[in-house]
This record gives C-alpha cells, structure tokens and sequence, in this order.
C-alpha cells in the first residue's frame, strides 16, 4: 500500500462562520458555546475604529469586558495586563478583533487563566497538550491564520526572543470571517498578511510529509492566494475580494491544523522562512507580515534543493506553469507588485540585527542547527 494513503484523522473542535454580514451570527454563536461574560482583546488602532462597536451589536445577552491593549509580536507584559483583566471580569471566554496580536493575546490569556505556570514562565514548552481552558473566539479583520492555530507566540519584553506554546485547547472554537469588517483594513497590513499566509501555504506543504486526503487542499489553496493577491496588486479590491482572501488564507492553513494525520514527519523537514519570521519579528518589532514578504522567496530557495522539500515546492509550483526556482521568483515579484518592501534593509533592519538571531532561529527550529552557515547566508540574501 502506498505510504500516502495511510495514517489517522480526527477532526479539530472549531467551526467557522464565513461570509459578508456572518457578523451577525455571533450572539447565537456565543450562546451555543454556553458563554455569558467575555473578554475582548484588540489593539489600540482596532478600538479607536468603529468597528468595536460593531461587534459588540451583535453579542447579544454576553456581557463584554474590552482591553484594548495587544501589541504586535504579544509581548508578555500585555499577556499579564490582559489576563489580570480577564480575572477582574471573571470571564468565560476570550473573544479577539483584529488580526495574529489580538488573536494570540487572547490565546495566551485562555493559558493563563487555566495554567498558572504559563503566566509565571514555568510552564515548559512541550508537544500539543489537551489542557481546559476558556473558549477562544476570533473576529478576524487581517489575512494572519492564527485564528487556525493552537500556537501561540509570546514574545520577552526585554530580548523580543519568541517562545511557542502548543496546545489543543488554544484552537479558537469559533472563526468569524466577514468581510465587510476588513474593508478598514490598510492595504500594506492586508496585502502583507496575504503574503504571510502565502508563506504559510508553501511552508506548510514543504513541512508535512504527502499525504493523499490533504495535499490537493493545500496546493489548490496556493494557486488562489497567488490569484487573488496578483488581482490586488492590479487593484481588484472591495468587500468580495476581501471575502475570498480570508476564505483562501483560511483554506492555506486547514491543511496543517484541520486535517492532521498520525504519520509523523522525518527529521529536518521544518520551514526555515517562519523561523526567522518569528524571531526576526519579536527582535525588531517589524510586522510579520512584511518580514514574510521579504523571507518567502529566500525560504523557497534554502530548501529548494533538498530532498523531499524539493519535490514538495515542485507540487505547488507545476499548476502555475512554474518550477522551484521559478516559484521563488513568482513570489518576489507578487511581493513587488503589491507594493511590499523586498529586503530586510527597506524594512530598516540593519545586518547586526539579523545576525544577533541566528541562535533564536535555531533554538526554534532545531533541524537546521547543523545549517547555521545556510541559515546566515539565506539571510544575508535579503538583507
């Protein structure tokens, strides 16, 4: 039997309401999840808009509690200040607005209030746990994918060094995916976190090993991320083309963390270009939106000529009429069209930055520990 038709699936506990004016759905939704006080994160930007507001017409008999205070990269000095809040109210659930920040603040906040140990630091960072904790749900206003996640990423106040926390119960149980409320969205943060779910497509088929029930998933999702954002970058913008970003970032995730299998991967297979998204980010506060933008081209070419990753970009590449090297090439010119910054000097990265965390980058992906020498030249590439 072939070893792409084997393996063990159980479906995640999350449902996603999609589609223009889906807003509207969130009070039934909540009731359903047996919520009756809640906590909203967002960040300053999002609460000065009216879309909080919105959102708050629609919750229906739950009481709210608001903190506005997420900031890019969840640092952990916002994590402590929301959770405290979150006790104050004595919530249920943590709702988040907005894009990753707000959506990995109220993850870490559901850890805290059920693990002690994460908001003190002594929580070790292990494999997938199944801990109970509040339901997460995420109003998403951003192409970022967290929502689709059980990661989150707290970053040192002090080092910006980003520590990942796995866990089952950190699955947001309800997605909201309207897009009348990422009209406001600004084009650079909407076009930038488009890429990064680009980035997230293609490393995440690189990562995992074929598997026959998820693959087409995945590079199906690819080929429309790179359509839909060359239609933005030649200005096909609004309310349905916003929809069908957030479906296709959506479907370039559900892949990895909507149809996981037992099969587990050989060693080496991790994605250089998240890596260094993170911790690049979380050192220099620059948005990993824009850093993805910047990192994706130069990823595909680190592991372009590997065995399996090789084959695995082949499999994206071939329905866009394209090969590896040309993938890479693709990618770097989408980001251009888009109006994107393309190396990490336009972003106002200096080189000693980017050497000060090479270590971060290892520490976090530990199968390219023996490529530090590819792992600084990569990033030499682009800066």
């Amino acid at each position: 039997m072939s070893s792409e038709v084997l393996g063990e699936y159980t479906g995640a506990r999350q449902r996603v309401v999609f589609g223009v004016g889906s807003r509207s759905r969130l009070g039934d939704e909540l009731v359903a999840l047996e919520v009756d006080r809640a906590l909203l994160v967002t960040g300053p930007t999002v609460a000065a808009s009216g879309l909080v507001d919105e959102v708050l017409a629609h919750t229906g008999r739950v009481a709210v509690t608001v903190c506005d205070g997420s900031r890019e990269h969840v640092p952990h000095s916002a994590v402590l200040a929301a959770i405290e809040a979150a006790r104050r109210a004595d919530v249920d659930a943590v709702i988040s607005l907005g894009g990753s920040s707000p959506v990995g603040v109220a993850k870490a906040v559901a850890l805290g209030l059920a693990d002690p140990g994460f908001a003190d630091g002594s929580r070790p960072l292990s494999e997938p746990a199944d801990t109970p904790m509040p339901p997460v749900v995420a109003v998403t206003t951003t192409l970022s994918q967290s929502e689709f996640t059980h990661i989150v990423g707290t970053s040192d106040d002090v080092t910006g060094e980003k520590r990942l926390h796995a866990d089952h119960g950190l699955l947001p149980r309800l997605v909201v995916l309207d897009g009348e409320l990422a009209v406001p969205t600004p084009h650079r943060l909407w076009a930038s976190t488009g890429v990064k779910a680009l980035d997230s497509g293609v490393g995440g088929h690189v990562q995992q090993v074929p598997q026959l029930f998820r693959d087409p998933v995945n590079i199906a999702a690819v080929g429309e991320l790179v359509r839909l954002l060359q239609a933005l970058a030649d200005g096909e913008d609004g309310v349905d083309a916003r929809q069908r970003l957030q479906v296709a970032a959506w479907m370039a995730m559900f892949p990895r963390f909507q149809l996981p299998t037992t099969r587990p991967n050989p060693p080496g297979m991790g994605w250089f270009g998240a890596a260094a998204r993170h911790q690049l980010g979380g050192a220099t506060r620059v948005p990993h939106g824009e850093l993805g933008g910047v990192l994706l081209p130069a990823a595909i070419a680190f592991h372009r000529g590997e065995e399996g990753a090789g084959g695995r970009l082949a499999e994206l590449a071939a329905p866009l009429g394209l090969d590896p090297a040309g993938l890479a090439e693709r990618a770097r010119a989408l980001v251009a069209a888009l109006g994107l910054p393309t190396t990490l000097g336009e972003l106002g990265i200096r080189a000693e930055q980017v050497d000060s965390v090479v270590d971060a980058i290892l520490r976090e992906q530990p199968s390219l520990a023996d490529r530090r020498d590819e792992v600084e030249a990569a990033l030499a590439s682009v800066t």
